[in-house]
């Protein structure tokens, strides 16, 4: 039985962008396009794609408004976003990162690069699906380790329950990383094994990608559970960890 093709979203201004990307990814994927955010942000809800391609600079709204937007919406936010952008820099990618996006790709666009990027995105948010059931079994099983760390998942993975049940929205990437430190407590988990399981390149922006996702995630948990703090912290050179007292596991 063949399976459906994953949905993708293309947005751009410029026709021959949308051109461009839709004669790149259209053997592969169920493509749909718009030229302008709020058009957007209306196929978004018709069709809940699989994935969103996202200009920056647009006539009506920009895409960084638009990924907010889409990140605030319960039944929406579980939705990877790739800005594609003529905007470079590392401010510009953190505040690409910080709006809710899972990766950040300049103009003049390097398809081969795209095309990938997307596979990758594709796989991964599959794969947070995957997972996440037997990593949660695995945490609920342990008595004891459920009184140190009393997070829990929704059944989608993209929602969390913090310690006094209020639920937290989450990205693919925000989810994954979270089941990978909570399904080693304690324990070092170092930049290889986190870049490998968000599907990230190890480059040269890869830790600052990785501080701004976790600079999200802790103004996330304040947001929904003032009195939650999310107890991850960094290993200098080799990774993160989430910390919790071993003695009693």
């Amino acid at each position: 039985m063949k399976l459906d093709k994953a949905r993708i979203l293309i947005v751009d201004d410029e026709p021959a962008n949308l051109a461009v990307l839709a004669t790149a990814l259209e053997v592969d994927y169920e493509l749909f396009a718009a030229t302008g955010g709020y058009k957007a942000l209306e196929l978004v809800k018709d069709i809940h794609p699989d994935l969103i391609l996202l200009d920056i600079m647009m006539p009506d709204i920009s895409g960084i408004e638009v990924c907010r937007i889409i990140k605030s919406d319960a039944a929406l936010a579980h939705i990877p976003v790739i800005f594609l952008t003529a905007m470079t820099g590392r401010a510009n990618e953190t505040k690409g990162l910080e709006a809710g996006g899972i990766d950040y790709l300049t103009k003049p666009l390097a398809i081969d690069l795209v095309k990938l990027r997307v596979k990758n995105q594709i796989e991964h948010a599959q794969i947070v699906q995957r997972h996440s059931p037997g990593i949660q079994a695995g945490i609920r099983r342990d008595a004891k380790l459920y009184t140190i760390l009393p997070w829990r998942f929704a059944e989608s993975a993209s929602t969390l329950h913090t310690p006094n049940g209020s639920a937290l929205l989450l990205t693919s990437h925000e989810s994954l990383l979270l089941q990978l430190l909570l399904a080693n407590p304690g324990k070092n988990v170092c930049y290889q094994e986190i870049f490998a399981a968000l599907c990230q390149p190890n480059d040269r922006f890869g830790k600052a990608r990785l501080e701004v996702l976790i600079t999200r995630l802790r103004a996330k948990v304040a947001r929904t559970d003032p009195a939650a703090t999310l107890p991850i912290k960094a290993r200098r050179n080799i990774g993160y960890v989430f910390l919790c007292t071993l003695d009693l596991i």
